[in-house]
Formats: structure tokens, C-alpha cells, sequence
């Protein structure tokens, strides 16, 4: 009998040493998923932060918008220099504004902040620049002629893909009408499209912003080797329910997504899992705020951080502080309710410092970072 409940003894206390081992092992477990989650996504974002305004050419030199160029079409409004009349490379949504609309696609991502796939009361952002490139071995007055299509990520160029082209002058915005696929030449049209979304020239269902005129600004008469060319990626990100959570409401886990143009249709990806919640403020360049010289004019310096709302002019935005509140995906990894400190959704930007208490007992942290926009930090 002494044998027996000392046995007993001893199997419950080795139940209860691998009961807390697993449990230790799971929470460990889904923090360290946590954390690679929230490093992922804010280099995904920062990348795209830094990248934009870039066309590989002077940020001065005048760019030449061969697409609809409508003002509401977020991703065709493109512009690089601080003296443009209107088109950004960079801008921000605070959780109270919506997103403006897609063209010929149904905006189901940002048709209010309070439905569709958007969570209410998260930050949105927008980035649009060039990456990449594509050697060009003959310039042509409707096309160019290339020695490879091949892109950075291994993918080829396609026909409706978005491009840039610059010589030492000029920049072009325009969309692939045709790309050859015949080795070793391969021809990229930029001829006339239809500004509809429907008929033969898109394909069913895609978005066409159509080239406004079949002739770039880069002149034909440069030589090919002044010529560069590369992918134009406009990107947006904002806070959505999770796929996991399936049609209906669900209040987490939020995930990251980012819309980009593929194809000829604007597409939206979830990036990764887990963030809760995204606070942007922007870095502008405010001659009010401090001109010590008093020119009246930007210096190249930033400021003042201000809430998407109350930024006076988005192509003056040199630098952007970004923080995503992320969460473990399971529940009950600590024993209370965990408080953290995250800012506002609007107010004053210098205030970072507000604390919070969630209402569930999954791991928080936040993940911060200050990035500059490199394009408009060099002037190049």
C-alpha cells in the first residue's frame, strides 16, 4: 500500500512537471510567432516606405502621366516632386477617413472604415514608387526593346503590368499594352488603351487605367543606354479581419494586408497575422513651424510629426514613425489581462504614451520604428 500511493504521488508529480513544461513550451511557442510576425510586417511596410517617389531618375525631373490620371484613383495620382501641382508618392488615412475608391473594381477593402474588410479606428497607408529595373537595348517611339523581362522576385514582365521609364530628362508613367515573349529581344508596347474596364483590350474583369497617348516623354532619339526601366508598384496597407476568421465578424486575430497591382487587377494579400492594430504619424518639412531663416520654403529637414489628418502637405512628408500592436493568435498565454502602451488613434503625435488594457489574455507588444523616405531625403 505504502508502495502504491507513493507511486501515485509520483505519476501525478510527473503529470503535473509535463503539464507546465507543454504549457510553458506553448506560450513560448506562440510569442516567438508573435514576434517574427511583427518583424515580417513592418519590413514589408518600411521597404515600401522607403521606396517611394523613386523612378531611378531625379525626384525634379518632370514626369509625363500616361494613365487615366484620375485624382480619386489613388494608384494612378503619382507624383515625386514637393513643387507638384497635385499627385503623391506617399499618404496616409487616419482611422476616421476612408480610403479613397479603386477604379472599376468594387473597393470592398476601404468603402467605409466601419464594414468590408477595414478595421474601424486603424491607420492606412499608401506608397507608390519604382523598384527594380529592365535593360533596354533599343528605344522605340511605341515600344522598347529589351534583353531580359525577368523581375527581382524571378517573375516576368507581363502585358498590363505598370512601368517606368526615364532618360536624363524625362520620366514616363504608363502601362504595358504587349510584352514579347521571344528570346533574345523582347518588345514592350506602350500603344493607346481603352479607359474602360470591359471589351477586348482588358481582360475580364481587370482594371485598365489605359495610356492617355502612345508616345512616352522619354525621347526616342536617347540613347538605350540612358534609358531605364522598371516596375511601377503602387502599394496600400491597412488592418483586416483575418482570413482565418471566415465571412463574419471576428474581433481577432487582425492581420495585415496590403493591396498591389498584379496583372491588371488590383489585388488584396493578407501579409501576416496577428497585428491588431496600425498608428502612423508623418514627418513633414513645415517652413511654419521652423524657418529660422525665414524663407518660407522646406529645408529638407523634418519638423514636426502630425496625424494623417493634420498633415498640410503630403509631398513635403520626408519621414514616417509607424507601429503595429501585435498579438499571440492564442489565448490565455498570460495570467491577466496585459496593459501596454500605444497612442491614439488621432492627437497630438509627440504623445506616444497612452496606456491600454486588453480585454483578453493573449501576449501584446508593439513594434515601432522611424523610417525616411529615401528619395526625398537625397533629392535623388
Amino acid at each position: 500500500m505504502v508502495a502504491l500511493t507513493l507511486g501515485v504521488f509520483l505519476t501525478l508529480g510527473v503529470i503535473k512537471i509535463v503539464s507546465v513544461s507543454k504549457g510553458i513550451y506553448l506560450s513560448n511557442a506562440a510569442i516567438a510567432r508573435m514576434q517574427e510576425n511583427g518583424r515580417y510586417a513592418l519590413g514589408i511596410v518600411t521597404r515600401n516606405i522607403r521606396m517611394a517617389g523613386f523612378t531611378g531618375c531625379s525626384r525634379e525631373q518632370p514626369i509625363t502621366n500616361l494613365l487615366n490620371n484620375s485624382s480619386t484613383v489613388w494608384w494612378e495620382n503619382f507624383a515625386t516632386s514637393a513643387t507638384a501641382a497635385s499627385g503623391v508618392s506617399i499618404r496616409g488615412y487616419d482611422g476616421t477617413q476612408d480610403f479613397p475608391s479603386t477604379d472599376c473594381l468594387p473597393d470592398v477593402q476601404f468603402t467605409t472604415v466601419t464594414g468590408g474588410k477595414r478595421i474601424g479606428a486603424t491607420d492606412a497607408l499608401i506608397a507608390l514608387g519604382g523598384d527594380g529595373g529592365y535593360p533596354v537595348k533599343v528605344n522605340g517611339s511605341t515600344s522598347l526593346i529589351l534583353s531580359s523581362i525577368t523581375k527581382p522576385s524571378g517573375a516576368t514582365l507581363k502585358p498590363y503590368d505598370l512601368l517606368i521609364a526615364c532618360d536624363t530628362s524625362n520620366v514616363s508613367l504608363f502601362q504595358a499594352t504587349s510584352v514579347s515573349t521571344t528570346a533574345p529581344n523582347y518588345t514592350v508596347g506602350h500603344t493607346r488603351l481603352t479607359t474602360t474596364c470591359s471589351g477586348q483590350t482588358c481582360p475580364p474583369g481587370q482594371t485598365c487605367p489605359g495610356n492617355s497617348d502612345a508616345t512616352l516623354s522619354v525621347s526616342s532619339s536617347a540613347p538605350a543606354a540612358q534609358i531605364g526601366l522598371r516596375d511601377y508598384i503602387p502599394t496600400a496597407f491597412y488592418i483586416g479581419n483575418s482570413a482565418t476568421c471566415g465571412t463574419g465578424a471576428c474581433a481577432l486575430p487582425h492581420s495585415l494586408y496590403q493591396l498591389q497591382f498584379i496583372l491588371g487587377a488590383m489585388v488584396a494579400q493578407e501579409v501576416t497575422e496577428g497585428v491588431q492594430d496600425m498608428q502612423i504619424f508623418y514627418g513633414e518639412d513645415d517652413p511654419i513651424v521652423n524657418d529660422p531663416l525665414g524663407t518660407g520654403l522646406p529645408d529638407g529637414v523634418v519638423d514636426i510629426y502630425r496625424d494623417a489628418t493634420s498633415v498640410v502637405n503630403w509631398n513635403n512628408v520626408l519621414a514616417v514613425r509607424i507601429s503595429l500592436l501585435m498579438a499571440t493568435l492564442e489565448d490565455n498565454i498570460v495570467p491577466q489581462p496585459q496593459s501596454y502602451q500605444w497612442p491614439a488613434d488621432t492627437g497630438d503625435a509627440a504623445k506616444f504614451g497612452r496606456t491600454s488594457t486588453a480585454t483578453d489574455r493573449r501576449y501584446y507588444q508593439v513594434f515601432a520604428t522611424t523610417v525616411g523616405i529615401r528619395n526625398r531625403l537625397t533629392g535623388g
